[in-house]
């Protein structure tokens, strides 16, 4: 088998007949880490085509079965240029060097492809109580660049809010609103760490999410009326996790920098919540940056409760 040998396990380039076992490894074990790419749909990119912009390497041990893996997403819908995101790496033990042998094989096996990973800066998730692997990503060199927060709510009292005069929810328009969609989420979110920019295709991509709530209110948008309406704010709604736990993830929520501070944010919470509750979610669940204080003053003023707190890791891979 074409690999880089370490130890008692083998190191190799994810091909056509390591697929079904790479991606059944990601199945199982995603969620240690972070699941937010390793869901059926997350992966499907990847089962389609084994293509640059998804290398992946997966360690073997002396039997044949899958004990680690590394998978880079290097797409420049997922990551802003000069960075790229883990969809996982993890091994079944936490030792360095078998982590520190799936980085050099994820590297030489993008070398001279247009979409390689050297010279990039590479990110991932891991839960903040996952200390042996945190301790093994600082020996290696990551450094932490943020943490994020997972926050929960009941939406049994959720009712659909009353809009002020003058402004009106709509649910995206295909062909037509996801320009204004994605300027909306840049202006909003731009100073973010993390944030990168949003395109239309990226918007139309993903229109399968809007498919578990009622009456296209998977996405919403805010509307300023006048003599020509103008898109101010938005929210979208999702139906439940790969996990099969029926939760409604709420994100992103966004409002334009000059309508800030006006309670639009909360309007849209409380729709997106609504929302959720005709969709038959008892709960919803949304993700937010650390840094974005007036965010999370929002959601915890609104019932949210931190259940998660996921620590953001960084290293350019030379």
């Amino acid at each position: 088998m074409d690999g880089q040998e370490s130890g008692q396990v083998c190191v190799t380039p994810v091909t056509r007949e390591l697929l079904p076992a790479f991606l059944d490894y990601c199945r199982r074990h995603g969620a240690e880490h972070d699941d937010s790419y390793t869901g059926d749909a997350d992966l499907k990119p990847i089962e389609d085509e084994l293509g640059e912009e998804n290398p992946s390497v997966v360690l073997l041990s002396l039997d044949g079965s899958v004990v680690g893996a590394a998978s880079a997403m290097l797409s420049p819908r997922v990551c802003a240029p000069g960075r790229g995101r883990f969809r996982i790496l993890h091994c079944t033990e936490p030792d360095v060097e078998r982590y520190r042998a799936m980085l050099d094989a994820l590297a030489a096996a993008t070398e001279g492809t247009a979409a390689g990973v050297r010279g990039r800066e590479m990110y991932l998730f891991v839960p903040e109580a996952a200390a042996p692997v945190r301790a093994i990503l600082e020996q290696l060199g990551f450094a932490v660049e943020r943490v994020s927060y997972g926050l929960r709510a009941s939406n049994a009292s959720v009712g659909m809010p009353e809009l002020p005069a003058g402004f009106f929810l709509r649910p995206l328009r295909h062909g037509e609103d996801e320009q204004a969609w994605c300027d909306i989420v840049n202006d909003a979110f731009a100073h973010l760490a993390g944030h990168t920019h949003l395109v239309p295709e990226a918007v139309a991509e993903t229109a399968f999410a809007e498919d578990s709530m009622p009456e296209g209110e998977g996405r919403l948008m805010l509307w300023c009326e006048g003599s020509s309406a103008v898109p101010i704010g938005l929210v979208e709604v999702r139906g439940p996790t790969d996990d099969g736990e029926y939760v409604a993830q709420i994100g992103p929520i966004a409002v334009r920098g000059g309508w800030q501070g006006r309670g639009f944010g909360r309007l849209l919470l409380r729709a997106a919540m609504a929302a959720a509750r005709r969709g038959g979610f008892e709960n919803s669940w949304l993700s937010v940056n650390g840094e974005n204080e007036k965010a999370i003053g929002l959601y915890l003023s609104e019932g949210f409760r931190k259940v998660q707190a996921m620590v953001c890791y960084s290293r350019r891979l030379d």
